[in-house]
């Protein structure tokens, strides 16, 4: 890209913030996961290390679960 003209930094990601309203607000994702059950557990252990919030949890037959959490956007 050098020889065309064109430099690219890349630094660290940064969450972008904004005030809406007078309130702080950051960006979330809504993450739907269908797991068998024995991988269950692993996926929320791995979710609530980046700060997750499961909002709902249901099974769908015998052998899957599905579950909805909000993640914050780093």
């Amino acid at each position: 890209m050098r020889r065309e003209g064109y430099e690219l930094t890349v630094g660290q990601p940064q969450v972008i913030v904004k005030m809406i309203d007078g309130k702080r607000s950051e960006p979330y994702e809504n993450l739907v996961v269908d797991v068998p059950q024995e991988f269950a557990s692993k996926v929320i252990d791995l979710v609530t290390r980046r700060k997750g919030e499961m909002h709902i949890m249901e099974t769908k037959g015998d052998m899957q679960h599905r579950s909805s959490k909000f993640l914050p956007v780093v």
